[in-house]
């Protein structure tokens, strides 16, 4: 079986394959970011561990078919771990089973997975209520090292699955510092602790030089993540009505306990966050999607709670003008959802496809020391299928060589076929991708292709259905 298209599990399978092929995790990568970058900074160690582990142990799957086994796998980790938190949480065991069973169908969670996701960043997302249900007990035991020690060991696990992930985790946690703790500046402290001890245990995986690198990429709307705070102070003066309008919901709500308060927190806490992303560039719509799931989870646990305390008609007409909406999305959602199944639906095989007609040409004229420009999801497919060198690859915010990105923008958004071919040949590739119009590609990367159609200086050596392979010469 194989993953859609668009889907990033491709990435989670050519770094599993490369140890399976006996390739070493403690130096480069050499097929992504020109062969600067170490394995290490690409991925965490679990996933690859876990899809290598089973394919040595289930050698009739591929390891697509493990990596989708393993996506299926991780959302009812996900889905039993929201149940316990809510329950932990609030104290009711029917919450509890509510918010279990509605996390396991949820539309964005499972469209998303199979269409957008990546292996490591689903696990990673489905063991977030466990870090925040360890974190809880902080609140309510004794402050020791045997009550720290589950939540700093929960984190540390997310962080080694997938470092990006962990983002909300790290907000889940300060918001149950803030809600559940008697004195939220006690919590905080806590949570930071938990932080730092979680952090300082990956370091002998990923070294200090990946969280300098990770700092200095511009990976939040094309910023740094010191520019995208930044632009996020800037621009709350702008958005000081929408901050009031917040507040004045906050104080009709006003949530009683503290379930009510986290589940309000939490949902607007990443409603704003996907805001801020949606007007840094409504354009980059993988950008400002990267949270729905979040937003979901808000919504799911505010359902679940409604539900736990009852809809009776004539008494709840409040709680029915808040479920009804919520319902309409979920029911939206999976109309969508169904609309376009033959878009996610994991696929019986790849023969005919671009990804696989790519990097079949390119694995019969690439030599091992040649490097290609790819563009379009072909680069997430390309060495999940083969061994070939490229310029991009799966993770590009921790790229060590960062050259690549003016000529890869050049290639992209240029109009002249000649300046980019003068980048192409400055850093040494050999070999450019380009997709046509007519192409079935799903992303059209390159604004204008024709651009390399009438210039000596690249030779077209494959083209079949809007899909050009050149060679530079």
């Amino acid at each position: 079986m194989f993953p859609a298209q668009t889907s990033f599990i491709p990435v989670s399978v050519a770094l599993a394959k490369f140890i399976a092929e006996g390739g070493s995790v403690w130096g480069n990568y050499p097929y992504w970011y020109l062969g600067s970058t170490p394995f290490r900074y690409l991925t965490g160690p679990v996933v690859p561990g876990i899809l290598v582990s089973l394919s040595r142990i289930l050698p009739n799957f591929s390891l697509f078919d493990l990596s989708l086994l393993l996506v299926i796998v991780s959302l009812m980790i996900g889905s039993i771990g929201w149940g316990l938190f809510s329950w932990r949480l609030s104290g009711h065991k029917r919450l509890g089973i509510y918010s279990g069973v509605l996390s396991l169908i949820l539309p964005w969670h499972l469209f998303s997975s199979m269409v957008l996701g990546e292996v490591s960043a689903i696990l990673a997302s489905s063991l977030t209520p466990f870090v925040l249900l360890s974190f809880v007990r902080l609140a309510k035991e004794e402050f020791g090292i045997r009550v720290l020690l589950a939540p700093t060991l929960a984190f540390s696990l997310l962080l080694l699955v997938n470092t990006t992930a962990s983002i909300p985790a790290i907000l889940g946690m300060f918001l149950i510092g803030l809600v559940v703790f008697k004195k939220p500046s006690f919590g905080f402290k806590r949570a930071l602790v938990v932080i730092i001890i979680g952090w300082v245990l990956t370091l002998w995986w990923y070294g200090f030089g990946f969280w300098i690198t990770v700092v200095g990429a511009p990976s939040v709307g094309g910023k740094t993540l010191i520019g995208a705070f930044i632009s996020l102070v800037n621009s709350l003066r702008t958005f000081i009505p929408v901050i009031l309008a917040v507040v004045f919901v906050w104080w009709r709500v006003k949530p009683k306990n503290n379930f009510e308060k986290f589940s309000l927190f939490w949902l607007a806490g990443f409603v704003t966050l996907s805001f801020f992303r949606f007007i840094s560039d409504f354009r980059f719509w993988m950008d400002w999607t990267a949270w729905m799931g979040e937003v979901e989870v808000g919504l799911l646990l505010i359902i679940a709670y409604l539900l736990r305390n009852g809809l009776n008609i004539s008494a709840s007409k409040k709680k029915l003008t808040i479920i009804i909406p919520i319902l309409a999305i979920f029911i939206l959602g999976w109309y969508l959802v169904i609309n376009k199944r033959d878009f996610w639906i994991p696929r019986k095989s790849i023969g005919g496809t671009v990804e696989q007609k790519i990097a079949t040409k390119l694995a019969t004229n690439v030599y091992a020391n040649e490097t290609v420009l790819l563009s379009g999801t072909s680069a997430f497919w390309l060495n999940a299928l083969v061994d070939v060198g490229q310029v991009r690859g799966g993770r590009d915010e921790v790229a060590v060589n960062n050259d690549w990105r003016k000529v890869v923008w050049e290639v992209r958004t240029g109009d002249s076929g000649e300046q980019s071919v003068v980048g192409l040949k400055a850093l040494g590739i050999g070999y450019l991708v380009v997709h046509a119009k007519n192409s079935k590609e799903y992303y059209h990367d390159i604004e204008n292709p024709a651009k390399f159609k009438k210039i000596d200086s690249v030779e077209k050596i494959f083209g079949d259905g809007g899909d050009i392979i050149y060679r530079v010469r």
